[in-house]
């Protein structure tokens, strides 16, 4: 996965966390419902970056030598 996807993940977690934290202000009585969803979003966006994080590690390439 490339950086600019990894960015436009976080981006879009973000974006989705924000709105629904908005949403808590419209709809109080649904509070705990919208915090596991945000719960959820930011589950979301760590196991990703876990992967990506994991990825690069196992990309380098071991230096030879001379």
């Amino acid at each position: 996965m490339s950086a600019t996807n990894v960015s436009a993940l976080s981006d879009h977690c973000d974006k989705q966390i924000a709105e629904t934290q908005k949403l808590i202000a419209d709809y109080p009585h649904e509070r705990a419902a919208l915090e596991r969803v945000i719960k959820g979003w930011r589950a979301a966006k760590r196991r990703h970056l876990a992967v990506i994080r994991n990825e690069k590690l196992t990309n380098i390439q071991p230096k030879e030598p001379v």
